[in-house]
């Protein structure tokens, strides 16, 4: 699943979020222009409105929490091959579910302590989050606890930002 389409799904699940996210990379953007021709270079390239994507190939992940994000927010994890039974386990909530090719995975990466074992085939992980640092730095709102009631209200709030700028 290409990272865009990641990025794009987050809309969905959460919006206020996303739109944080764009906000936040063009506040970043804005600096950049005056402070690091460089990053401000590469930005309008970055194809997510997460602030990190990280690879993880072929490793066991130990049960963690990533302490550097919110609560409210959601990572987006993508597995890619392994093992066709290869579970993720969610430790804080006392569940294991499939992490197989292709699964895509959004969660509190703060809330749930969550891990998957080494596989015996070739595998890959897709992760995508947002650093509270980033959204501290850009001094952007801190989108809240995602919501289906407020989908439409936000997209009705955001649509006039969200095509004025492109990330």
């Amino acid at each position: 699943m290409p990272i865009a389409v990641m990025s794009a799904s987050i809309m969905v699940m959460h919006p206020d979020f996303y739109v944080s996210g764009r906000e936040a990379l063009g506040r970043l953007q804005a600096w950049a222009k005056e402070a690091d021709a460089e990053m401000a270079a590469l930005i309008p390239h970055w194809p997510s409105v997460f602030s990190v994507i990280s690879v993880i190939k072929n490793r066991e992940t130990p049960l963690h929490r990533d302490q550097s994000c919110r609560v409210q927010w959601l990572d987006l994890l993508v597995g890619i091959g392994g093992d066709p039974d290869l579970h993720m386990e969610l430790e804080s909530i006392g569940r294991w579910i499939r992490y197989s090719l292709g699964t895509v995975v959004a969660l509190s990466d703060k809330l749930i302590q969550h891990g998957v074992p080494a596989s015996t085939r070739d595998r890959t992980c897709i992760v995508q989050h947002m650093r509270d640092a980033v959204h501290a730095f850009a001094e952007v709102h801190r989108a809240e606890h995602p919501s289906v009631g407020s989908l439409w209200e936000l997209l009705e709030k955001y649509s006039s930002h969200m095509s004025s700028t492109q990330v």
